[in-house]
């Protein structure tokens, strides 16, 4: 079972990591057949391991078959079908899985569609069967290093297609339930009712994610302070919550059964205890939607429960092997998830650490010894997990929580001895007895309170998380198996040699590559702007993305995670070329991660104003041999004062070997200006002004810079049509290499050894997987300059 679930494990792996991007598209049928007659002539448990691999080749060919046709997009649909999931989202905004009947579906439409409803006339209910006018779009999401990589979330999630509701009279409820989604109108009506039973808004979000696995109501200072003091993983319903749910039916019916007999009453407590176990462990799972840590909790208690109803033994390695297995069949791209690893990976390393820990065989010992034992075994399994999930906890979040063993030594205790059973006592009782939940309920909301609390005053301590930087495949790989014979329990010849020559393989592996002498990132926000400018000791942000209409902001989910993958400990100076949304919308992000950033605005930003200064033409910086220099705007302006977009700071960046132009907004008005000044020359990379607008990029403002690159920063298939194709062919005519981020997704152009500035990688292209979408405008290729 060990063997043959970790051989799937890789298999499943090379799939989707390894294979080429297009090894699912090819005849995925015959390949599952391939695959099953090779494991037949290997032998039984060749195909006991390989099952999973022809299940994952074939869903992952059907999940990609499903996706709305290229045709289709920007098109309204009028489209009938049931809501499977709660609704996530903010005031004003409702975010859904829809499931369309196939019945009457449209040729070309996905079963699965994500779809977000502003402003919509009447709330969403999990459960229930709509008639709706969308407009849909494959899905296709921002690509940026070191962020969250939506494309990846919706395959995993098969979603063949994104969009929103578009106003219609046709647009209504059909029916209240559907059978095709009866759990999740179960889960909706009990979310409804803990959000009834309870009034601050902190504890609302910590007992919808503990009791229905619904985590959007999680708000994002309570996702910092989670993130950084490493207690995240309390908001997943996993083995703990499960373990304690199965336990406290088990012993309850146990007890019951025993008091039956008393009476004379014939009964088997012990197997109604197990069956009991088994009923609360999966009911509760399905209550939280059957995520990963879940379903692998669930799946080992079941085992176990099993397996001593029969009388056998079963072995903690085997009942994890199992979980991995059945998790592997049932959803094979689970793997694609963070809380994969991180589930499997905290498990095996509790059986190392209670493998390796020694127990005293003196059963004569007294109470308070026992207490000191069970307190140091609490210790040790915490030190070992803070330990253990630190290469992976680097990888997924980019950071490492340095005070993660003391405050999981006081939270999981808290959790699960007293707050998880009174938040679930008082549950099942507003189920079945409203009338009786109200002490128990205000008892656990009182509790996460004070919980939430804690969190935010550990979050604000200093220097509790450290940033890391991306690191190498390898590095990872050695570090894990030196934390592996750490904890391995003994004996284990040469421990402490082989763990010091792992150890410097690692940090051989894990040392930064030589910087380049500069860096430029040119960030995938969608329709905005953002743009890294490092080099070795130095780090410069030139505006920060938009703010979205979801709430989110590109700061918070695309400037920040790439500062952190490129290492950037500190960013000296932030310069927003206008206060447009699409330029500033991020900004109060990065400045709440970094508040003594000094800003340069062409405009005061809203709580900017400690380190806020003006950016004025002539204002030059020396950054190492890097020479910053604001071009524009004058004061006063010729003419009468600027519009909005023409008094965007214009930036030029040159070093000793290449230049670099960012001109923000501007339009005809003030490239004519540059221009009469005679401020412009050729440079090797420019960022095309106003998102290449038909308003901007004049003829003559492209002939004095006679870029090797030119870099739109325009959202796939936005609606103003940014890049104009005139534009486009203008800088094109030049010989300049004409690049899109929407297209592309983040750009990486860098000089090393006092070359000229290259484009070193084109996110998607270059790092594309089966999961993400095509690119459909390449440009030239990363490597050597065009000219």
């Amino acid at each position: 079972m060990v063997s043959g679930a970790i051989v799937a494990l890789a298999a499943v792996f090379f799939v989707c990591f390894v294979a080429p991007t297009d090894f699912m598209a090819i005849c995925p049928e015959a390949l599952s057949i391939v695959v099953l007659l090779a494991g037949t002539w290997c032998g039984p448990r060749a195909i006991f391991a390989l099952l999973p691999v022809g299940w994952t080749l074939l869903g992952g060919a059907w999940t990609l078959e499903d996706r709305l046709a290229p045709e289709l997009e920007g098109h309204d649909l009028r489209v009938t079908g049931v809501v499977c999931d709660l609704p996530g989202g903010v005031p004003g905004l409702q975010r859904f899985v829809w499931s369309v009947d196939t019945a009457g579906r449209d040729a070309g439409v996905p079963q699965r569609v994500y779809v977000s409803w502003y402003d919509a006339e009447s709330p969403v209910r999990a459960g229930e069967r709509w008639q709706l006018t969308v407009r849909l779009r494959r899905p296709r999401g921002l690509l940026n290093p070191g962020a969250f990589d939506f494309e990846r979330w919706a395959f995993r999630r098969a979603i063949g297609a994104v969009g929103y509701v578009r106003a219609s009279a046709g647009n209504r409820r059909l029916a209240p339930t559907a059978a095709r989604c009866r759990l999740a109108g179960v889960r909706q009506r009990l979310a409804d009712a803990v959000r009834s039973a309870m009034t601050d808004a902190r504890a609302i979000g910590f007992a919808l994610a503990l009791t229905v696995g619904v985590r959007q109501a999680l708000d994002d200072q309570t996702w910092t302070a989670l993130r950084r003091t490493g207690t995240a993983h309390l908001m997943a319903i996993s083995g703990l919550h499960i373990g304690l749910v199965a336990g406290l039916a088990f012993f309850g019916v146990r007890v019951g059964g025993r008091v039956l007999l008393r009476f004379g009453i014939r009964c088997r407590p012990l197997v109604w205890a197990r069956a009991a176990a088994f009923a609360a462990a999966v009911g509760y799972s399905a209550l939280a939607g059957f995520s990963v840590p879940t379903l692998r909790a669930m799946v080992m208690t079941c085992g176990v429960l099993a397996m001593t109803g029969v009388r056998r033994p079963i072995p903690p390695r085997v009942a994890l092997a199992l979980a991995l297995y059945v998790v592997l069949w049932i959803e094979p791209f689970a793997i694609l998830a963070p809380g994969f690893w991180l589930s499997f990976g905290a498990v095996l390393v509790l059986l190392l650490a209670g493998l390796g820990r020694r127990y005293d065989p003196d059963l004569r010992q007294t109470r308070a010894a026992r207490l000191r034992r069970q307190l140091r075994g609490l210790l040790w399994a915490q030190g070992c997990l803070s330990i253990g999930l630190l290469p992976l906890t680097g990888l997924f979040f980019g950071e490492v929580s340095l005070i993660a063993p003391l405050a999981n030594l006081v939270m999981v205790p808290l959790f699960g001895m007293l707050l998880v059973p009174t938040l679930l006592v008082g549950v099942i009782a507003l189920l079945l007895a409203p009338s009786v939940a109200a002490p128990a309920i205000g008892l656990a909301e009182w509790l996460l309170a004070r919980v939430a609390e804690c969190l935010y005053w550990l979050n604000g301590w200093p220097g509790i998380a450290v940033s890391v930087p991306a690191l190498h495949g390898p590095a990872i790989g050695f570090g894990i198996a030196g934390i592996v014979i750490v904890l391995w329990p003994r004996p284990l010849p040469v421990r402490f040699g082989m763990t010091a020559v792992l150890l410097a393989v690692t940090a051989f592996f894990a040392r930064p590559a030589p910087a380049p002498d500069l860096r430029v990132v040119v960030m995938d926000v969608g329709q905005g702007l953002a743009v890294l400018l490092q080099t070795p000791a130095h780090a410069v942000l030139f505006d920060a993305g938009p703010r979205y209409r979801s709430g989110a902001d590109a700061g918070r989910n695309v400037v920040l995670p790439v500062l952190r993958h490129f290492g950037v400990g500190r960013l000296e100076r932030m310069i927003v070329s206008h206060a447009d949304a699409d330029h500033a919308g991020g900004a109060a992000s990065v400045l709440a991660a970094w508040p003594r950033t000094n800003l340069l605005a062409s405009a005061p930003l809203d709580g900017s104003a400690a380190r806020f200064q003006r950016c004025r033409a002539g204002q030059v910086w020396q950054v190492g041999a890097i020479t910053l220099r604001i071009l524009h705007p004058d004061t006063p302006a010729p003419g009468g004062p600027w519009s909005e977009n023409d008094a965007s700071c214009v930036l030029l960046l040159r070093s000793p070997s290449a230049a670099v132009l960012l001109p923000g907004d501007i339009e005809r008005r003030a490239e004519q200006h540059l221009v009469t000044r005679g401020v412009l020359s050729a440079v090797d990379l420019v960022i095309a002004p106003h998102h290449g607008s038909r308003s901007s990029s004049t003829p003559p403002f492209v002939a004095a810079t006679r870029p090797a690159y030119v870099v739109f920063a325009a959202g796939y298939r936005n609606r103003w049509g940014f890049p104009a194709e005139a534009v486009r062919r203008r800088w094109g005519d030049t010989g300049a290499c004409v690049l899109t981020t929407g297209d592309l997704g983040a750009l990486v152009f860098e000089v090393r050894d006092g070359g000229r500035l290259r484009l070193v990688q084109r996110y998607r292209p270059d790092r594309s997987r089966a999961w993400n979408e095509a690119v459909t405008a390449s440009g030239c290729r990363s490597g050597a300059p065009t000219n």
